[in-house]
């Protein structure tokens, strides 16, 4: 695909990973001129080394904690003019009102709120004085879709949907587009097996807590009280139960699913026939199912499963 951006000095911030990393991969394929910008260095530097060889384009790191707004001042300097600005540096804790003190919330919104505010701030200028560029700032579906577990989350991502629509209704005027992104949810998991597992797809592999579901298997993860333990490092870094939707298919994950306050569950009611794991009076609407009072995980009120396991065992 050819748009026409060869030879462009981009900025991509968070592009140690996940979308930041994506985006820094298309803006190289394209011919770019790509400075990518994290706080992992080395994470960086890995990142530039392999896009440069493989797309023969310079890539420069930039290794800064953009929650410190100087560094800000500092990244704008090191890139020089810029075409094109992707903010994507950012993660908002999830939690209700009472879960995050003052002190978690700023820290939270230094970077993710005001780390595109003031990089905005330094490159905007430079923009509107040439007539030409184009700031992305990617957001997130919490802004549009309120939720008080993730409330600091939400009001950030407000926010920044605010900025983004005030100041992008001026920068027409002077040849810059101004644009935000709500990246939908993507899902991943189902076999996964121990909370180290969990927490290394959360922290390492570009997930993002506001948006992606985690989807895994209670049973193959070492049982409910494993899960609970995967559920509690979960929170510790800013994920809520909401974006976990267990692998279902039984009564027990869906008492789990009540018990924990997930989100939701999948499961084939009917797809595996006697082995689905519902019980025969289960009752399913629009996608709903209602939980009975019947002790168990589900088999136990499946006459048909029932009496073929009476016939072997």
């Amino acid at each position: 695909m050819d748009l026409e951006l060869r030879g462009k000095n981009v900025l991509v911030t968070g592009a140690s990973k996940g979308i930041g990393l994506a985006c820094a991969r298309a803006f190289a394929a394209e011919g770019c001129n790509v400075h990518i910008a994290a706080r992992s260095a080395a994470e960086l530097e890995k990142n530039a080394a392999e896009l440069s060889a493989q797309y023969k384009v310079k890539v420069t790191p930039h290794a800064h904690d953009l929650a410190v707004s100087e560094n800000t001042v500092k990244l704008a300097r090191e890139c020089g003019p810029l075409d094109v600005l992707v903010n994507n540096a950012g993660a908002i804790p999830g939690g209700h009102l009472a879960d995050i003190d003052e002190a978690r919330w700023r820290k939270a919104w230094e970077l993710k709120v005001f780390g595109y505010i003031n990089l905005t701030r330094e490159v905007y200028a430079d923009m509107r004085a040439r007539g030409s560029g184009v700031i992305v700032n990617v957001i997130g579906l919490a802004g549009e879709r309120n939720r008080p577990e993730y409330i600091a989350g939400t009001a950030g991502n407000a926010s920044l949907m605010a900025f983004t629509r005030a100041l992008g209704a001026e920068s027409v005027d002077y040849g810059v587009r101004v644009v935000g992104i709500n990246p939908g949810a993507i899902a991943t998991g189902e076999n996964l097996f121990s909370t180290q597992d969990v927490r290394n797809l959360a922290l390492f592999g570009g997930l993002r807590p506001d948006r992606d579901i985690l989807q895994m298997d209670i049973p193959q993860s070492y049982g409910m009280v494993q899960f609970s333990r995967t559920l509690s490092m979960l929170r510790e870094h800013g994920w809520s139960p909401q974006q976990v939707f267990p692998h279902a298919g039984n009564l027990m994950t869906l008492a789990a699913v009540a018990g924990f306050g997930l989100g939701g569950c999948e499961a084939y009611p009917g797809v595996f026939g006697i082995f689905a794991g519902f019980a025969d009076d289960a009752q399913v609407s629009d996608g709903m199912i209602t939980l009975s009072s019947r002790p168990g995980i589900g088999f136990e009120g499946q006459n048909a499963l029932f009496k073929v396991m009476n016939e072997i065992f």
